[in-house]
């Protein structure tokens, strides 16, 4: 949980970590949050906390923190439908960083390749609402896993926005990321070989 934690940012929702991992129980996830908590490693974010708003709505697309209410949830064709969520964020930068530095690279693209699935089933969603920040992160989930035929379609759509918005420069770098990622996926060629089958 705490590597789906790590993986997720510096902050994130239950409801997030329900969705990415939908075989276990909730109450699991549930204590294992409460046991980060009890060591500090976590902490919730309260609803009072005016910091915690703009965490939550980056995060979670806008819900806000109930803390101490159970969350409960139902399953609907789209995924599931969340109430009484609750929001953590690591208490400390430290913790996260030797989180993700114990983990294998394969881990880590396999988890960010698990929350990108899990957030692109309400992609269409995010796309009508236009919440640029969480398309920005699913954006960087599929460009953390190296998958560019997932992220170049959303760098376009976002930076597509961004620009309408007057945002061209924060629209540029979008694009170069996601270009940086195709030379990334090129595979180097032989020169040798090259040369011989010119020859040839």
């Amino acid at each position: 949980i705490l590597q789906t934690c790590a993986v997720l940012g510096n902050s994130f929702a239950l409801s997030d970590l329900i969705r990415v991992h939908p075989e276990k129980i909730e109450k699991e996830v549930e204590h294992a949050l409460e046991i980060a908590t009890e060591e500090m490693i976590l902490v919730e974010i309260s609803n009072d906390d005016e910091d915690s708003k703009s965490l939550v709505s980056t995060s979670t697309g806008g819900s806000d923190s109930l803390r101490g209410s159970s969350i409960e949830y139902t399953k609907t064709s789209s995924g599931l439908n969340v109430s009484g969520d609750r929001s953590f964020k690591f208490s400390h930068d430290m913790w996260r960083n030797n989180v993700l530095t114990t983990m294998l690279k394969e881990r880590k693209i396999e988890l960010h390749r698990q929350i990108a699935e899990t957030m692109e089933k309400d992609q269409a969603l995010i796309l009508r609402q236009s919440d640029i920040a969480r398309l920005l992160t699913l954006f960087d989930h599929w460009k953390s896993c190296g998958d560019f035929n997932k992220a170049a379609p959303l760098a376009i759509a976002v930076g597509t926005r961004l620009n309408e918005w007057g945002l061209a420069a924060q629209s540029l770098d979008l694009y170069r990321d996601a270009l940086d990622m195709c030379f990334e996926c090129v595979e180097p060629v032989d020169e040798r070989f090259w040369r011989s089958d010119r020859k040839s």
